[in-house]
């Protein structure tokens, strides 16, 4: 039987299960697929998520503020602190090499695409989903891990407050690049966590969670609002529409088959649209938002205990 958090500390003993806790009941000694939602952390406020998002908008103000401003060691410092969180548990954490870590590869990205970020930056569109649709190789996970290396420090006081909630017992864990909002850095601390096999756990709220789906989900939702709203009727696509029928605007098959033909990628058309439309992004996530919903307590335990 898989060991859990709930199972580890024995908090089943007294009747609780994933629908008695505030937290994602991960297995300890596998990973989850699981990932922790930007659009939910935007959807569902509370103390603990505007905290949170007050992290995540430090963080790309500063980003922001040293390329803009040619100060490429701050840039360095900033991007040196993104991280792998193994200690949620999360997407596939287990599995990545401690040393070449997986910060490693999300400064390479985001470095290999500082005029995109800059420039959808410029245009006031401060927001994670920028990176997750507009840049090649950032999927689910790298997403989840972006945010979850970010928001670290939140998370630390989540699971401090869960484990004093139901007492659960911890070790105090010396843990490095934990992102201060207010010195827009990472610094390195001493915390109170609890630990399986000699290794720290940190929480995760579990109404912030979504599988792997739910987050490609938001993003072919971005596609599918993007050619109704930047390619449909735009007449730089006058090519591809019947002559008879222009009116009707660029049928969706034929736009694809273009973009095959030419060899153009999804995340390149997404960069233009973002890059050509100030608020697409933020206009996209107000649509957005009546589509965001929990995952139920039975859907959380099935992405739990899916196979990787």
């Amino acid at each position: 039987m898989n060991k859990t958090i709930i199972s580890e500390f024995g908090l089943d003993k007294i009747g609780h299960s994933q629908s008695t806790v505030e937290f994602l009941n991960v297995k300890l000694e596998f990973d989850n697929l699981a990932f922790l939602d930007y659009n939910k952390v935007l959807k569902f406020a509370s103390p603990l998520t505007l905290e949170m998002k007050k992290s995540l908008d430090a963080f790309l103000n500063q980003l922001f503020q040293s390329v803009v401003f040619n100060k490429p060691n701050d840039t360095r410092k900033l991007l040196k602190g993104l991280h792998e969180s193994n200690q949620t548990r999360l997407g596939f954490s287990s599995k990545r090499p401690h040393g070449n870590s997986v910060g490693s590869v999300l400064k390479q990205l985001i470095q290999d695409n500082t005029e995109f970020v800059i420039n959808s930056l410029k245009t006031g569109q401060f927001s994670y989903n920028t990176l997750y649709f507009g840049i090649d190789q950032v999927g689910p996970d790298r997403i989840s891990d972006i945010i979850v290396s970010i928001i670290k420090s939140q998370l630390i006081t989540f699971t401090q407050e869960q484990c004093t909630k139901h007492g659960i017992p911890t070790k105090a864990i010396k843990l490095r690049n934990v992102f201060n909002y207010s010195t827009k850095s990472w610094e390195n601390g001493t915390f109170d966590l609890p630990v399986f096999d000699g290794l720290p756990i940190i929480f995760i709220p579990k109404k912030l969670i979504s599988s792997d789906s739910g987050l490609v989900s938001s993003y072919n939702r971005f596609l599918r609002y993007g050619f109704t709203h930047f390619v449909k009727n735009n007449t730089e696509y006058a090519f591809l529409m019947d002559e008879k029928n222009k009116e009707k605007g660029v049928k969706k098959k034929d736009y694809e088959a273009y973009l095959k033909t030419a060899h153009i990628s999804n995340k390149d058309q997404v960069k233009k649209w973002i890059i050509s439309n100030k608020t697409a992004i933020l206009d996209f996530e107000s649509e957005l938002d009546p589509h965001i919903t929990l995952l139920s307590d039975k859907e959380l335990e099935e992405v739990v205990n899916r196979l990787n």
